[in-house]
């Protein structure tokens, strides 16, 4: 589990901190509508499930929680390996 949340936060930071970059400026938010949208979303894929893991986790599902939290790192890397990104 730790190392799930480990995988996604690194993600989470490395998207956050790249954002001036793609979009021009520490603004952030001020390209193009539907760009900041899909950024947006691939951030919230990043949080929203291992934040539902963790919640698993605590309930006593261990492997449910182990699953949401590695789900969004093993899915890029196929997407990566796959040549979609």
């Amino acid at each position: 589990m730790a190392f799930g949340l480990l995988a996604d936060a690194g993600v989470v930071i490395l998207l956050i901190a790249i954002s001036g970059f793609v979009f021009g400026g520490p603004e952030g938010a001020r390209g193009e509508i539907y760009a900041v949208m899909e950024w947006a979303g691939a951030v919230a894929t990043f949080v929203i499930p291992p934040a539902i893991g963790l919640w698993f986790w605590r309930r006593g599902r261990p492997d449910l929680g182990i699953a949401l939290a590695l789900l969004p790192p093993l899915a890029a890397l196929a997407a990566l390996a796959l040549g979609l990104l």
